[in-house]
């Protein structure tokens, strides 16, 4: 018996977490380097778009259709980057049009 089943699909909300992908502050062995200015707003890696891509294909499996969806984010660059290329543009469009909001907030950033 699934939550919804129990206690009824408009009462149980889904939450999805998802870090940010593999960003340029953090490959390979930590570095003095790590908390410069340069690479607190990292940006992704190549390997970081990829596991966007590969989170993208597994997204409209994930969201339910026609439910209202909320994508929040840090305001750091990777983070951003990783909601935009995670959520496959023309699943919004079509499935979520209208009842999607994208918020960026300090509040939610990490702090080094």
């Amino acid at each position: 018996e699934t939550l919804q089943e129990r206690h009824g699909k408009q009462n149980v909300k889904l939450v999805h977490l998802v870090r940010h992908a593999e960003g340029t502050h953090n490959v390979g062995e930590p570095t003095p380097d790590y908390k410069s200015p340069g690479q607190i707003d990292a940006r992704l890696t190549e390997a970081g778009h990829a596991q966007c891509q590969a989170l993208a294909a597994r997204i409209p499996m994930l969201l339910q259709k026609d439910e209202t969806t909320c994508i929040l984010t840090s305001t750091l660059t990777r983070c951003i980057q990783t909601a935009l290329y995670s959520i496959p543009h023309d699943y919004l469009l079509q499935h979520v049009a209208g009842t999607c909001n994208v918020e960026a907030h300090e509040a939610f950033r990490e702090t080094v």
